[in-house]
């Protein structure tokens, strides 16, 4: 089960953010790797690295995936680890799609 403490550890932004989003993404989803790559650097910039909003990620198998639920696992295993290990499995798993 996953703890606050880790959940934490998997957020980038200001704790005192006026907003908070909280993503779901599971590491099988192209979508997910896509919204990764592509929409939410732009968004960090604008919003997270402003300190306008807290960015919370949660890993979350679909269950349609393959190895869904062992990625989700072991990013919660890294997010326990701190921010660092966390954004380095992040990163892992949405790469290691293809």
């Amino acid at each position: 089960m996953r703890t606050q403490e880790s959940l934490a550890m998997s957020s980038g932004g200001a704790k005192a953010a006026p907003v908070t989003v909280v993503e779901f993404a599971d590491f099988g989803c192209r979508y997910c790797a896509s919204f990764t790559a592509e929409t939410y650097p732009r968004l960090a910039s604008a919003f997270v690295k402003t300190g306008k909003v807290r960015w919370m990620e949660v890993p979350f198998a679909l269950g349609m995936f393959r190895n869904g639920d062992a990625a989700a696992r072991a990013a919660v295993c890294a997010a326990e680890q701190g921010r660092p290990a966390f954004g380095r499995m992040h990163d892992r798993l949405f790469a290691g799609q293809g």
